[in-house]
């Protein structure tokens, strides 16, 4: 399996908890591999409601791709002093992955997914879109698997 891309774009989040007395900005860390985390911009002007309309783009290498890969998304709040952690989803890439097995590109869009505390419950809801991007190698292999089928 060749290496894949994965953009996920972060639209936004509402009622998120608020994490530090002074004004909260919130930005967003994803990762699949935890010694990778890539983060996303601050948003230093909606508190609690943020809004980013940003890409973050990430490699799937195709020797780590498996069925059981999730992605993670951290969501952070930074204030005057310190950062602190308003919650996290994860989002297993399972579907996705099988949506784009033969190298197709691939869509899943998650318009309020719940965000969960640090302490198990939720609260709030994020929106983005994760987009796993065509494999040229792997569309030629499978073209090329049916055409020695045929």
């Amino acid at each position: 399996m060749a290496d894949r891309g994965l953009d996920v774009e972060l639209i936004s989040a509402t009622n998120l908890k608020k994490v530090n007395k002074s004004k909260m900005h919130a930005y967003v860390v994803a990762w699949i591999d935890p010694s990778v985390r890539v983060p996303g911009p601050v948003d230093k002007t909606n508190g609690s409601n943020p809004v980013w309309n940003y890409t973050i783009t990430m490699a799937l290498e195709a020797r780590t791709l498996s069925q059981t890969m999730h992605l993670n998304l951290e969501l952070l709040g930074q204030g005057f002093l310190s950062t602190k952690p308003i919650g996290s989803v994860v989002v297993p890439l399972a579907e996705l992955l099988q949506r784009g097995a033969s190298g197709c590109a691939a869509v899943a869009e998650f318009p309020e997914q719940p965000v969960i505390l640090p302490s198990g419950e939720p609260q709030g809801t994020f929106s983005f879109v994760l987009r796993l991007k065509e494999s040229p190698a792997m569309l030629a292999a499978a073209q090329s698997a049916q055409a020695t089928a045929l």
